[in-house]
């Protein structure tokens, strides 16, 4: 995981005008984007979609800076909400050393996924998924047992902590 983020926080967003408390941080969305006042600064840069060695804060920016049908189908931008939740993600990660992810990504249907891989991905991967509702959920696939758990995730440090110590767990077995 890349270091620990400065303390206040601007990111690119919507240009629609509007504001809303959101678990804590009092998101601004404006011309110059979504900021929050929450007390952390994610100054970002373009990254590609793997995140090794690269900064995660800068991949969220890339991904809050796309724009309804950024995949050429139709899928909406990530929400200012999704952007937040995915920022808690990471947040979250610096506490937690052994959590690293593999990818982070748009999703198709809005929001933002944290993919994490394992040492055997063609078998089993696990994701958190940051939703444009706001909604977090913890997804464990094994494709061997063709089987898969989804989960909702509270966001809260606490919670994403355990999330990764399933995820660890699940992914070791």
């Amino acid at each position: 995981m890349a270091g620990s983020a400065p303390s206040a926080f601007a990111l690119a967003g919507p240009s629609d005008q509007g504001t809303a408390p959101l678990h804590g941080y009092n998101v601004f969305l404006g011309s110059q984007g979504v900021t929050s006042t929450k007390g952390r600064s994610f100054v970002m840069v373009g990254l590609s979609q793997d995140v090794e060695g690269g900064d995660p804060y800068a991949r969220l920016l890339q991904i809050a800076r796309l724009r309804s049908d950024w995949d050429g189908r139709g899928a909406p931008e990530p929400s200012a909400i999704s952007v937040i939740r995915a920022l808690e993600v990471v947040a979250a990660m610096e506490d937690t050393p052994s959590a690293t992810f593999d990818r982070l990504i748009p999703d198709a249907n809005g929001g933002i996924g944290f993919v994490f891989l394992g040492e055997k991905p063609g078998e089993r991967y696990a994701s958190i998924d940051c939703s444009n509702s706001g909604q977090m959920m913890l997804v464990l696939v094994d494709r061997r047992k063709r089987s898969h758990v989804v989960r909702e995730l509270e966001a809260e440090r606490q919670a994403l902590s355990d999330a990764f110590a399933e995820i660890d767990a699940f992914l070791e077995t």
